[in-house]
């Protein structure tokens, strides 16, 4: 019988696809960003890891008759068709799990270098200025209150950070409820959407993109805000339309901001996010550390494994 074969173009780690070739797999591995050579290497492939930067749609899966299992390094899968996946009997499967602990750290240093100007004066100090004029630390977070827009796992465990360490009044907003006893625990209230933006002193979001969250924070939600507030997103690009943010900064709807994704990634170079001092940017790197890249590579490799022993997936993401 003929190896079956699997397009790496997600990054796994390569002790990940040793052992994807042990188990009797052919892998050829991509650059995520080449859509060319991943096109090409998937066509003919029983499996895949994928990473957010090539769309997987029902014109890609109808021209892949032995696909089976495709598995996204990281948690969202806005990328992929869900429905011509499913149509065609592919395997969605994810990595949720070792995400959840970088995104909600990474989520707060954005916070915290937005606050304190970090970025900024960095920038400053290396170009010889002791101390930019009129710039000044913000807010301290200590009591302060933080909205979280998406109450997921990862939502609630920068609840549970922004709760603890700084005693933040935590408010949510998510189409589910959580229980009674996880909103004792991370001292949460749930509210609307237009509540939450006018009452928080710190916006994060941790959504899914979907129909219901792509464009969700407009210029109306940013209007929404307190002018002292601050926004941060590490979701989804889509989720923030980018004009309305980039007003909301340069006239002084809301203090600040940051920033780990981007409606087109890699964005251009003259993206006008750039321009912004009161905005902290990073490349779509939260969900990534020293210690999750391992996780995140060892948890997709074994379930696009598990697929294709005809085993059910850990993580899947649609239902077959």
């Amino acid at each position: 019988m003929p190896q079956k074969k699997i397009t790496n173009y997600g990054k796994i780690e390569e002790g990940h696809v040793r052992f994807l070739e042990k188990q009797g797999y052919h892998v050829v591995s991509t650059e995520p960003t080449d859509r060319e050579a991943v096109l090409r290497e998937i066509l003919d492939s029983h499996g895949a890891v994928a990473s957010p930067f090539v769309e997987l749609n029902e014109e890609i899966f109808s021209r892949c008759p032995n696909l089976e299992v495709v598995g996204r390094s990281g948690v969202g899968y806005d990328s992929i068709d869900l429905e011509a996946a499913t149509r065609h009997g592919v395997q969605i499967v994810n990595t949720p799990q070792p995400i959840i602990e970088p995104v909600a750290e990474h989520t707060l240093s954005l916070i915290l270098g937005a606050v304190r100007n970090l970025a900024l004066e960095d920038r400053a100090l290396r170009e010889g200025v002791f101390r930019v004029p009129g710039v000044a630390p913000g807010p301290e977070l200590l009591g302060k209150t933080l909205g979280i827009i998406g109450f997921g796992n990862t939502g609630q465990r920068l609840a549970e950070i922004g709760h603890l360490a700084f005693s933040m009044k935590i408010l949510y907003h998510d189409v589910r409820q959580v229980s009674t006893e996880v909103e004792a625990r991370l001292g949460a209230e749930r509210r609307d959407f237009k509540d939450l933006l006018a009452e928080s002193d710190f916006v994060s979001v941790h959504c899914n993109l979907c129909d219901a969250t792509r464009g969700l924070l407009d210029e109306e939600a940013f209007r929404s805000m307190k002018p002292t507030a601050y926004f941060f997103n590490c979701s989804r690009g889509p989720v923030v339309v980018e004009e309305a943010l980039v007003r909301a900064l340069k006239e002084g709807w809301i203090s600040g901001a940051g920033v780990d994704v981007f409606i087109q990634e890699p964005p251009p170079a003259d993206h006008p996010f750039f321009e912004i001092d009161n905005l902290v940017v990073s490349p779509h790197r939260a969900g990534r550390s020293i210690d999750s890249g391992p996780e995140v590579s060892r948890t997709v490799t074994e379930d696009v494994d598990r697929v294709l022993r005809g085993e059910k997936p850990y993580f899947p993401v649609n239902e077959l």
